[in-house]
């Protein structure tokens, strides 16, 4: 398997937080010997100048609201004017919001800034763009 630095970041993160949540320490169980294995053997890729955040594409990015409130979103970036429109889980995010203002042209990797409304700050890292597949663009013509 291959894997973006970002996400072998976001790995070692994700095992981390799985066994503080399960109150055990890192070697207790078995089942995470596989996703250090993983961590540990992939091979690092580098994105390339296509692997940008454009309109149409499917994106993901982790976001920090402040205050130990982070999330990992998923969205795909569409031209509509609406700031955010969620259907079925589709979370379609427009060029226009402040988020896709951020990340529009940015590559895989990019850390970014915005404020919401001038009083609320959100930091967040590009952690993945990609085209979407053909049985997603179907979920998403569906929704429109």
């Amino acid at each position: 398997m291959r894997l973006t630095e970002i996400q072998k970041e976001l790995l070692k993160e994700e095992e981390k937080e799985l066994c503080r949540k399960l109150g055990m320490g890192m070697g207790d169980n078995n089942s995470l010997e596989e996703i250090r294995q993983l961590i540990k053997t992939s091979e690092k890729i580098v994105p390339t100048e296509s692997e940008k955040v454009e309109s149409g594409k499917e994106f993901t990015v982790s976001l920090d609201y402040g205050d130990d409130d982070k999330e990992i979103l998923t969205g795909i970036l569409v031209e509509e004017r609406t700031t955010l429109i969620s259907n079925n889980n589709n979370n379609l995010i427009s060029v226009q919001s402040p988020l896709g203002q951020a990340i529009l042209g940015q590559p895989i990797g990019k850390e970014f800034n915005y404020n919401v409304q001038k009083t609320f700050h959100v930091s967040g890292r590009i952690l993945d763009a990609n085209i979407p597949t053909i049985e997603r663009a179907k979920e998403i013509v569906k929704t429109k």
